[in-house]
């Protein structure tokens, strides 16, 4: 088969998903007489996936591309949000997952976090689940559909 030439054949060529899972932080708080944690969600995570049969060191094209677009996506969407919220691309180009159901499907990641800069004893609130529906609906847009991969 042929190299993906734009973002929509690659996200059908690698069978794209996501999947959204919460996002985070724990917090200590000291006193003499003891620490306390207390864990926050702080926001989300949206994981995308792609399927590949064979792994290419480093980052392939493909994945830059892919990094690439998602970038894109949340520059083109940034000014349309909170400003409290925050939204960054994290790319794990080094990283392969085996799908477990197959030794011949591996899963490459990137990851979309959506969080907030009104300190981290803040949960998360209206400004990141805007963000989160936003992020969905641009994924969906792409052809990137949530849950496990339909290929």
């Amino acid at each position: 088969m042929k190299t993906p030439e734009t973002v929509p054949e690659l996200i059908k060529h690698h069978h794209a998903f996501y999947e959204v899972n919460p996002y985070w932080v724990v917090v200590e708080q000291r006193t003499p007489a003891k620490t306390t944690t207390q864990r926050i969600q702080a926001g989300f995570d949206i994981d995308v996936y792609g399927i590949t049969d064979r792994y290419v060191p480093g980052d392939s094209p493909d994945y830059a591309q892919a990094c690439a677009a998602a970038e894109a996506m949340v520059a083109e969407m940034k000014p349309r949000l909170d400003p409290s919220c925050t939204v960054e691309v994290i790319p794990f180009g080094e990283e392969v997952f085996l799908e477990s159901g197959s030794h011949a499907e591996m899963d490459a990641r990137l990851r979309i976090r959506v969080t907030h800069e009104r300190g981290l004893e803040q949960p998360a609130g209206p400004a990141e689940s805007t963000a989160l529906k936003e992020i969905e609906k641009q994924l969906r847009a792409r052809g990137v559909m949530q849950g496990k991969s339909r290929g």
